[in-house]
Order: C-alpha cells, then structure tokens, then sequence
C-alpha cells in the first residue's frame, strides 16, 4: 500500500471475501471453544490490534527492504517476512503494553 503496488484489484476483493468467510467459518466452529493455539492467536490479536494495524505496514516495509538483495527465492523470502513479521509485532506490542501503555490508550498499572 505505502508503494502503490496494489496488483489487480479483483483478486484482492475476492481475496477479503475469502478471508472474512475463513474466519467466520473458524469462530463457529469448536476450534474457538476450546483453549488452543488457534483461540490463543485470534484473542492476542484481538487485544493488540491497535499495535498490529499501526505499526504492521511499518514493520513489513523495512523487513522487505533488510531481506530484499538476500539470494532466496521469493516464496521463502515471503514466508521468512511474514513470520518475521508476526513475530516482531508480538514483540512490539509486549513492550508497549509494559512501557508505554499511553501510546495505545491504557493505563499505566501502579
């Protein structure tokens, strides 16, 4: 989005399309019921989304400019970014939620 390289805009409605339905289809499922991974993840995001859409494009665009001249192919450089991606959001929104919880509305805790 920061560099307008959007690609064929069709694809990327169907593409939320799709996405909406998947985790529509996952809250009604059992998979949310039970105290697992999948329930774990979609709760943290839920806390921290404040931290995930303000800092995610800022995150993704220096891991791409650290990874972009790096000999791989480009699905693994993908796959590398994106984990690398979730994994220093996680990060970032431990440390704001301990140091700086002002930035994302909370109160410091006494």
């Amino acid at each position: 989005m920061a560099s307008n390289t959007c690609g064929w805009y069709g694809l990327n409605a169907f593409n939320a399309l799709l996405g909406t339905l998947a985790i529509i289809m996952i809250a009604k499922k059992d998979v949310l019921k039970k105290n697992n991974i999948v329930r774990t993840f979609f709760v943290w995001a839920g806390q921290n989304t404040l931290v995930i859409l303000g800092l995610s494009q800022v995150v993704n665009v220096q891991l791409k400019f650290v990874m972009e001249n790096m000999p791989m192919p480009e699905f693994i450089n993908f796959i590398i970014r994106h984990f690398s991606l979730w994994i220093i959001l996680w990060l970032l929104s431990v440390i704001i939620r301990k140091y700086l919880p002002e930035v994302i509305g909370q109160k410091r805790d006494r």
